[in-house]
């Protein structure tokens, strides 16, 4: 049903501001029941020092974003991309993102510069039977400012998500 809607509603492109009408349909966890989801700024410097592989840090920003710089050996997949990303094959994939596709037992944390999209895409994966999937809050707005720094960038920015699953 997500499917249908997303393919609907937005017909490819993928509008952030738009986003929490999609999920009003979903049964997956909203802003306040994601206990367990959200990886914090310790958590993800032990994944990332231990080395796993089952654990793929995915970074959900644009490619201008992500060639600024990015965290660890994240990978990149653009939030837009990933709903029709999880329909690829795994070559296909592993063409277009040059890195292989997620494995559905895999731990895939989400991240990207205030921690909305990477809500957005956990949500999507999650739905997609990703079962593993979390999201880095904090994103790279506090990986590389703090966590003062975050609160000055990021703040209003969920606050203004918030706002949006009010008006439903």
């Amino acid at each position: 049903m997500l499917k249908n809607i997303l393919n609907t509603k937005i017909k490819h492109n993928f509008v952030l501001n738009n986003a929490y009408i999609i999920y009003k349909y979903s049964s997956l966890p909203t802003l306040t029941n994601w206990k367990g989801h959200n990886v914090l700024k310790n958590e993800l410097e032990e994944k990332i020092k231990n080395k796993n592989d089952k654990f793929l840090l995915l970074d959900v920003r644009g490619d201008k974003e992500y060639k600024e710089g990015f965290i660890g050996d994240a990978k990149n997949l653009p939030l837009p991309n990933i709903f029709e990303s999880l329909d690829l094959n795994e070559k296909e994939f592993k063409q277009l993102y040059n890195f292989d596709k997620m494995d559905k037992d895999q731990e895939i944390v989400t991240y990207c510069r205030c921690g909305v999209r990477a809500w957005h895409a956990a949500r999507l994966l999650l739905d997609g039977g990703y079962k593993n999937s979390k999201f880095y809050k904090g994103s790279w707005s506090e990986w590389t400012s703090g966590e003062e720094g975050y609160k000055e960038i990021c703040e209003k920015v969920w606050e203004r998500e918030i706002e949006n699953y009010k008006t439903d």
